[in-house]
């Protein structure tokens, strides 16, 4: 509110007019901040909103300017996507020594590329490694089937939950079930327990923990964040001819209609042979560029 209470702090709500929100809106975006300027054209439109249910305003004004301020492009972050320069970076890894928590949280994003916030919470419960679980989402229409090793994130815990309330799928393959049952013999089996603990009971490693393990391996912000694991991947699967749309499923860049659940159910077999070939083509890329030729 600071952007915007000096200039109209003083307005009553019923006299508020879109010229006055326009004119600090395109101050705050000339000054370099179009993402500010979009957060305070959502914050000015609570007040006349909420005059709305009082009884003093006739309707929200600022929802006039939604058109106003130039779209703000998501952030891009930076990655690698040459084959011999992911090798590098998987061999690095491989060598790096420490905590057990980060060594793992450096191992394991590569190859399921999920938000590091939903991995690093990880409680142990949500991973099925011997493929057991049933993940048909449709009940009595037939949806059900085998799943394979399968890792289910609460819809809770997911960045876009509001727009995609289900729990996201993720498909594992035999390298990930490998690591995690490395994992889960070093940390404990308790189901409940997390699987990334911190150095603080109860608590997992900080999100900036990886982030710091790269760049003691000599990768900095300018070369690949954590983050950049699903840019590594969803550039590399682009290339090699996957479905855009199966790539987008399991970044969970979905919807959350009928559509959107249908298929998460109905397209297991195909993520979990996509993220069977990633992983068989990160061990290659770790021999060499020419091994991973052989994989695509």
């Amino acid at each position: 509110m600071a952007h915007w209470l000096p200039a109209l702090g003083s307005i009553p709500a019923s006299s508020l007019l879109p010229a006055a929100i326009r004119s600090v809106l395109l101050v705050i975006e000339a000054s370099g901040r179009g993402d500010t300027a979009h957060r305070v054209r959502a914050q000015m439109g609570r007040v006349p909103r909420y005059g709305v249910v009082r009884g003093v305003c006739e309707g929200d004004v600022a929802a006039d300017l939604r058109g106003l301020l130039a779209p703000v492009h998501a952030e891009q972050y930076a990655t690698l996507t040459k084959p011999e320069e992911i090798g590098e970076l998987m061999r690095a890894i491989d060598g790096y020594r420490g905590d057990p928590s980060t060594v793992y949280a450096l191992k394991i994003p590569p190859l399921v590329f999920v938000r590091p916030g939903e991995l690093h919470n990880a409680r142990r419960g949500e991973f099925d490694l011997g493929g057991s679980v049933d993940a048909g989402a449709g009940g009595s229409q037939g949806l059900a089937r085998p799943a394979g090793p399968l890792w289910r994130i609460p819809g809770e815990r997911m960045k876009m939950r509001r727009k995609n309330p289900g729990e996201h799928l993720v498909s594992l393959s035999r390298q990930v079930v490998t690591l995690l049952t490395d994992l889960q013999a070093i940390t404990g089996g308790n189901p409940n327990g997390l699987l990334f603990p911190g150095l603080v009971a109860g608590k997992p490693i900080s999100d900036q923990t990886p982030g710091q393990a790269l760049r003691r391996l000599g990768y900095g912000p300018d070369h690949i964040l954590p983050h950049g694991f699903r840019t590594m991947a969803s550039t590399q699967l682009n290339e090699q001819g996957f479905a855009p749309d199966l790539i987008e499923l399991q970044l969970a860049h979905v919807d959350s209609s009928v559509r959107g659940v249908y298929s998460r159910a109905t397209r297991l077999q195909e993520q979990r042979e996509m993220m069977q070939w990633w992983a068989s083509r990160l061990d290659a890329l770790r021999v060499s560029e020419v091994a991973a030729r052989d994989v695509a």
